[in-house]
């Protein structure tokens, strides 16, 4: 679910937007939704892409301001409930200090979405502990569309903790998000 809310007195306007690999959606009921002040919108799961197996929202206030947030329930393997918050705006620059690479994680990915009207070079590189460093290709990210990467694309990646940053070189701002799944216990 997306969780939209207005802590503000003034009432706000909002446009969604559906970023994947391949297309953009605006859906029509989600467009020019009003959200009052003092309140909180829900877009139910059931109105999010169910095809797409990484996606990004665009969520923009042409009225007001807004926190937006995404709200996940798993029922799986692996069982729990996380919120994130958005990011406010787009950045040429993005780090994450905590990774990690022991074999019992399933995986470390990066959701890279480009907002803007031109593609991104964007360079990702790893910071290991010590002096251990690796630098990986640049990864094309077209305008207004999202691309996975995982630590899994990082020849060479030692196990143990790193560090990652994500730095977009030809200075088109980006949005980069990390998701780390461990095994359950």
């Amino acid at each position: 679910d997306l969780i939209i809310t207005n802590p503000f007195p003034d009432d706000a306007i909002v446009n969604f937007q559906f970023v994947s690999s391949d297309s953009t959606r605006e859906p029509g009921l989600l467009q020019g939704v009003p959200i009052a002040g003092h309140s909180v919108y829900v877009v139910n799961e059931s109105q999010l892409s169910k095809d797409e197996i990484v996606f990004a929202v665009s969520v923009v206030a042409s009225r007001g301001r807004v926190v937006a947030a995404r709200a996940q329930q798993y029922l799986g393997q692996r069982q729990g409930f996380t919120l994130s918050l958005g990011s406010p705006s787009a950045a040429t620059g993005w780090w994450f200090a905590d990774g990690d690479n022991p074999p019992e994680t399933y995986f470390e990915r990066f959701s890279i979405y480009n907002p803007s009207d031109r593609e991104a070079v964007v360079q990702p590189d790893f910071y290991g502990l010590g002096s251990t460093a690796v630098f990986t290709e640049e990864l094309i990210v077209p305008a207004h569309r999202v691309i996975s990467f995982s630590i899994t694309d990082v020849p060479g990646l030692p196990s143990g903790l790193h560090g990652s940053q994500f730095i977009s070189i030809n200075d088109t701002p980006i949005v980069v998000e990390r998701a780390i799944t461990r095994r359950a216990c």
